[in-house]
């Protein structure tokens, strides 16, 4: 403990090379799911995996934690530009540290005050291949809901040092719903010139369920090619914790067949290979064709539940919601009927930027008027998610304009117990606003807007 905050706060900044694959599957499930049959989906094991990531990244630190991790490849089973979520700073499990983030902080075993919530027991000694003497100690929550880990420690005598770990808490523990069980497993390594040990390699291992089906997730990171000093990254004017390279997405599956420490086993070889056949299938212009016959058949079912028309082979969508939805009531308008048609262009099969066209016709049918709105958003950047729109036209609106009350909610409030919720006023407007992504918690919208408003009256007092 009096060592922590040493080899948390005096490590030198590095920088290293990381490589990340990532693998979540279902395991097992019901025979029904909401009186859906489920089981019979997954007899085929290459359903069952839903996710297989790898990446390869550079990670930049200032000693005391993950400063930034810049993506120079990555690739997603079954998609030609895969944008992975595998995050070396979501795996940095670093016990130097007296929490790790989760719903509920976890205590680290020699955090400040983790003699109030640890008991401990020593295993064994003994040395490694340096001759050094390595403490194996045993460890478990004082009280079983306490936010703590059971597992192993392993330190280094006289200097104190962490050499490995191999820890595990469950859900109750960190309060995440669906989290049966998740086990973290680290290794540190030496380097030349300093006492500080650098993370080797971690692997997290994580369980869950949900309406009865259980899944589990399989995340391996690799360290190696370790720089200390690197402070001219550390002084870069950009402050990103998360960056993408342009060409990472470009890198194919065969790049990383030549550099991946980690061998791929026999269920994310057939994968890889399985959902890459269907992709090549998918990018036929005849399956898209026969695909896109049959989902434009235009049926009563359409009429009710909302029709879309697509032309994959153009990237081209237009949706029309259901009219159910659109008939409400309120005392301004009496009955009101509402169309909003939606087009989308998106700018290649993996849809990650598109141009867009929203449209809103409105009309009251007691008080007679007619209102419209357009708006006009194109996303360009599927890095950063780089989004600039224009809206414009007249609308009846409420003065709480974060539409607390959905207006089904109101007509039944108005119809059933003849109670108006609604402050309503009627505006004509134009917007520009532009947004993007600052990293994983934060992003930044600019907006500019222009209203004229204008007061309206209640011209039905009609309930049922």
């Amino acid at each position: 403990q009096r060592k922590r905050k040493f080899f948390l706060e005096e490590s030198p900044a590095y920088s290293c090379n990381s490589y990340m694959k990532g693998l979540i599957k279902i395991d097992t499930t019901p025979d029904m799911i909401l009186g859906i049959p489920f089981d019979d989906i997954l007899e085929d094991e290459r359903n069952k995996i839903l996710y297989l990531s790898e990446s390869e990244s550079t990670l930049l630190s200032d000693g005391g934690g993950l400063f930034k991790e810049i993506i120079h490849a990555s690739v997603v089973s079954g998609e030609d530009q895969g944008l992975s979520f595998n995050s070396a700073k979501e795996m940095d499990f670093n016990l130097y540290k007296n929490f790790y983030q989760m719903p509920r902080p976890l205590i680290s075993p020699i955090g400040k005050n983790a003699l109030n919530f640890y008991k401990y027991k020593l295993k064994r000694s003994y040395y490694d291949d340096s001759n050094r003497k390595i403490y194996e100690i045993e460890l478990w929550p004082k009280r079983a809901d306490d936010p703590c880990y059971a597992g192993k420690i392993f330190i280094y005598d006289k200097t104190w040092d962490i050499n490995a770990s191999e820890l595990g808490v469950n859900g109750k523990q960190c309060y995440s719903d669906g989290l049966d069980t998740m086990i973290v497993r680290q290794q540190y390594m030496d380097i030349s010139g300093t006492i500080h040990k650098f993370p080797l390699n971690r692997n997290i291992y994580i369980r869950a369920g949900i309406l009865g089906v259980q899944f589990s997730g399989n995340f391996n990171a690799v360290y190696s090619h370790y720089d200390l000093g690197e402070e001219k990254y550390l002084s870069l004017e950009e402050k990103e914790e998360f960056v993408y390279e342009a060409e990472a997405l470009e890198k194919s599956k065969d790049y990383f067949d030549s550099i991946r420490p980690i061998p791929l086993n026999s269920f994310e070889s057939v994968d890889y290979t399985f959902k890459d056949s269907l992709l090549q299938l998918e990018k036929d212009p005849r399956y898209r064709d026969s695909l896109d016959r049959v989902s434009n058949k235009f049926g009563v079912n359409k009429v009710v539940f909302g029709y879309t028309w697509r032309d994959s082979k153009k990237n081209l969508f237009i949706t029309i919601p259901s009219p159910l939805e659109s008939i409400v009531f309120n005392p301004v308008q009496g009955r009101s009927l509402s169309l909003s048609p939606r087009i989308v262009k998106y700018n290649s099969k993996r849809r990650t930027n598109y141009s867009r066209l929203d449209l809103n016709l409105n009309y009251g049918l007691i008080e007679q008027d007619f209102r419209y709105s357009l708006g006009l958003e194109r996303k360009f950047n599927s890095i950063t998610n780089d989004k600039i729109r224009i809206d414009l036209g007249l609308e009846l609106v409420d003065f709480n304009d974060s539409e607390m009350i959905r207006p089904y909610i109101a007509s039944l409030a108005s119809l059933y117990f003849h109670v108006n919720p609604l402050k309503l006023y009627e505006k004509t407007f134009a917007s520009l606003w532009f947004e993007r992504d600052l990293g994983v918690l934060a992003n930044l919208r600019i907006l500019g807007y222009w209203e004229a408003r204008k007061s309206v009256q209640n011209n039905s007092e009609f309930s049922y």
